[in-house]
């Protein structure tokens, strides 16, 4: 059986890999000149960036080591410094638990706890699925665990039942405080790590064991049309020739499938009003005094989020930082920032759009809020007898999690095996 996969991000590599493992024919269409997608380490002024995408942590363990992705775990793995305090986030639940209680978060123990074991009951039982869950079903698991308000109260409640004001903006992004509070535990993660060599390593190492099991890697080669006849997909159209395969995985956002197909888009992608810097400095700026110890980790400052990739990396090539937030506020934090900043590259929503084909600049494809959240989120069988969805539009989201192409592929095989008699 032929598969076209459509897209080679990390959740099309994840899904050409997981396929191929199943005995098809894969074909992999890219219209970059390079794999990855947004998970993309970028040469610039003779060193890495991670361009885009710039730490590990959503993706399940179990397919880090399937796939024997590199990581580089620092510890602590995220620093709070807001209103001149530091506050540690260490990888030990105990230990964090522990020393943020002491920082006068009374409250913080029971919150953590509550975290932890929703997101437990997700990886037990909602995260290697043959289709999206509902809010019922995931509901009913966390009201037995005794969780149950991080799916019933908005992120807004849930963080003022345990958390300063001040602390909000460090479990939820901008926008989605009235979204269920499920999203303050989907974005938490003692996992997040830096991947060696910048996030592009991601899709190097993907890409390599595609190839290794016989997936051809078409890039240059942008899809034009998805060919179907009486719903059923007949192959795909890219650089001008026609490819026939039995069925199709698209891992694009989901309103480019939709186009693909010469469908009006079913779903509204939304506005990014998001910008990341990736700079390149002469030397390591001077931190305040109280952040010198925690240079290694997550800085999640007032100005926004930062992270000095080669304290750890030693393979970037030279000084450099990833920082989402308002420059002229961190400028403010450490001034002597300008002084060493040799260059900076910024991708911000609008480039994004155009540069990785995902409309509105939507990281997640689709907004990650209501009526966009669990069973929300298309499926990964499609209408199309032979089409399937699996790139950050599908369930669980977005960030670099491999999840949804995992489920998709794992899905096309468990319907070519019924179809075809295998075992």
């Amino acid at each position: 059986m032929r598969v076209c996969v459509i897209g080679a991000g990390h959740n099309g590599l994840v899904a050409a890999n997981v396929l191929a493992e199943g005995g098809l024919n894969v074909d992999l269409f890219e219209s970059r000149g390079k794999v990855g997608g947004m998970a993309e380490t970028l040469e610039f002024m003779g060193v890495k960036v991670s361009r885009a995408s710039y730490v590990l942590g959503l993706m399940p363990l179990s397919l880090v080591s399937k796939f024997g992705i590199p990581t580089i775990s620092q510890d602590p793995f995220q620093t709070l410094f807001l209103d001149g305090q530091v506050m540690p986030f260490w990888r030990d639940h105990e230990r964090r638990r522990k020393e943020l209680s002491k920082l006068g978060l009374t409250d913080y123990e029971e919150f953590d706890r509550k975290l932890i074991r929703f997101k437990e009951i997700v990886e037990e039982k909602f995260t290697f699925l043959d289709a999206p869950p509902s809010l019922t079903e995931i509901a009913e698991a966390a009201e037995k665990a005794g969780v149950e308000e991080v799916v019933r109260l908005t992120s807004r409640q849930f963080l003022r039942r345990y958390l300063p004001r001040y602390m909000h903006r460090a479990f939820i992004y901008p926008g989605m405080e009235d979204a269920p509070a499920y999203l303050v535990a989907y974005f938490f993660s003692p996992s997040w790590s830096i991947v060696p060599g910048g996030m592009g390593t991601v899709a190097k190492v993907l890409a390599e064991r595609a190839t290794s099991l016989g997936v051809r890697i078409r890039l240059g080669s942008s899809v034009s049309r998805i060919v179907e006849n009486r719903g059923k997909v007949k192959g795909v159209e890219a650089a001008g020739k026609f490819y026939q395969c039995e069925a199709i995985l698209s891992s694009a956002s989901p309103v480019v499938t939709w186009q693909l197909l010469g469908e009006t888009s079913k779903a509204d992608p939304g506005v990014g009003r998001w910008v990341k810097y990736n700079m390149v400095l002469r030397r390591m700026p001077t931190l305040p005094q109280q952040l010198i110890p925690f240079s290694h980790s997550i800085l999640d400052l007032e100005a926004g989020e930062l992270l000095f990739h080669s304290v750890l990396d030693g393979t970037m090539g030279g000084t450099v930082a990833s920082f989402m937030g308002d420059m002229g506020e961190l400028e403010e934090v450490i001034p002597d920032l300008k002084e060493n900043l040799l260059g900076v590259d910024v991708l911000d929503a609008s480039k994004a759009e155009v540069e990785y084909n995902i409309p509105g600049g939507n990281l997640n494809h689709l907004p990650m809020r209501p009526p966009y959240l669990f069973d929300g989120r298309p499926g990964y069988r499609t209408e199309i007898e032979g089409l399937y969805m699996g790139g950050a539009g599908s369930y669980p989201g977005g960030q670099v999690t491999g999840i949804p192409g995992f489920n998709s592929a794992t899905a096309l095989l468990r319907d070519w095996k019924t179809l075809s008699g295998h075992t």
